[in-house]
Formats: structure tokens, C-alpha cells, sequence
């Protein structure tokens, strides 16, 4: 498979798991979603509540769920120049309300409380590794961990 083609998949599945967690907030729980451009924007969603409260989402792909960990960048490689940078999430972490996991094979959300998971990836990032193809640097965390962040599973 080319960079191309993988790269593109990987677009559509983010797409995708943005997408579920869209129609989650608006046909489960009766809030309005909007997905916004990340051009302008360091997350995904902006959610607004029946009562008017507004939060922001980050969404990523659950890349694994046959294992009981994620995977949280902690560094960004370019695949061309081989640049680090740091990923958006821990650079605008206050801007953002929750982070969510997507598990797109089984249609299940892991929501993360922002502030603590940022806070917990950049306390453990000694024990950070690159994946395979050297696009990035990050930690394994077990997909409940309260110390993370977590605060629930939701059916997508």
C-alpha cells in the first residue's frame, strides 16, 4: 500500500469515528453537534446541551481495540521531512473539553476528561516509543484508566 493510500485511509476512518460521535451527542443524548473545520480549530466537535452548556471533543480512531490500551502521541513526525512537532491535543489541551477513542469494529466510545488525560500522557511520556512507521512517538494507557482521565464507555 502506498503513503497515499494509507494516509487516506486513515482520513476516512477518523472521518468516520467523527461522524459516530456526532450522531451520538445529537440522536442519543438530544444535543446539537457541530463538526468544525481543524484548520482553524485544535479539536473536532463543538457540542451544545439542551440547557445551552457548550464543550469541545477531540475524537481520535481506537487503532486496536483487540487490546486493552490506546495509544496517545506524544509526538507528531512528518512523513517527508521527519520533523517532530507536538500533537494538537496536548498543545491546546485547555481548549478542549473531552477526548473520545473510538472503537470503530465494535462501535464504542471511551470518553476522557481532557486536562487529566493531557496532563497524564505528558507526566509518562518517558516511556514513550515510536510505531512502526516512525510517524510518531507516544504511550500505551489502559483504555479505563481512571488516573488517565477516563470517565465512561458509551455505545455508539
Amino acid at each position: 500500500m502506498s503513503e497515499e493510500d494509507y494516509y487516506e485511509i486513515k482520513r476516512k476512518l477518523g472521518d468516520e469515528a467523527e461522524a459516530l460521535v456526532k450522531d451520538y451527542f445529537i440522536h442519543t443524548k438530544g444535543y446539537k453537534a457541530t463538526k468544525v473545520p481543524h484548520v482553524f480549530y485544535p479539536y473536532d466537535l463543538i457540542v451544545k446541551t439542551e440547557t445551552g452548556k457548550r464543550f469541545t471533543v477531540e475524537v481520535k480512531v481506537y487503532g486496536r481495540p483487540d487490546l486493552d490500551t490506546i495509544f496517545a502521541e506524544t509526538v507528531q513526525i512528518s512523513k517527508e521531512a521527519k520533523i517532530e512537532s507536538c500533537p494538537e491535543y496536548l498543545t491546546y489541551h485547555k481548549e478542549i473539553k473531552y477526548m473520545m477513542y473510538v472503537d470503530l469494529v465494535n462501535k464504542i466510545g471511551y470518553i476522557y476528561h481532557m486536562q487529566k488525560f493531557a496532563s497524564y500522557v505528558l507526566a509518562n511520556k518517558k516511556s514513550e516509543f515510536h510505531i512502526e512507521r516512525g510517524t510518531a512517538k507516544g504511550i500505551k494507557i489502559n483504555k479505563t484508566s481512571l488516573e488517565a482521565g477516563f470517565l465512561s464507555q458509551v455505545f455508539l
